[in-house]
């Protein structure tokens, strides 16, 4: 299983927008039309107030961060979730 970086090195070797590996069209491929949610839906996590200011500090410094130390977080994210990725 590719990674995104691997991915997007495949798309810029052979000159294609990424959605073109997965998807066999000259044009991108078309949302589904979903319902609207609600206003009271809308609160997502991050989307406003000190939510949204502690996720851009967060950007930020990842935005610094080396690849090796980024791994290591997802690989804590993920053993804290319970979660692991395939290979």
């Amino acid at each position: 299983m590719p990674s995104i970086e691997t991915l997007e090195k495949f798309a810029h070797a052979l000159e294609v927008p990424m959605y073109q590996l997965f998807y066999d069209s000259d044009e991108p491929a078309k949302p589904d039309n979903l319902p609207k949610q609600s206003a009271a839906k809308d609160k997502t996590w991050g989307s406003s107030g000190r939510d949204s200011e502690f996720l851009e500090k967060f950007r930020r410094v990842l935005s610094k961060t080396s690849a090796d130390d980024k791994k290591m977080l997802m690989f804590m994210a993920q053993k804290m979730a319970g979660t692991t990725r395939g290979k």
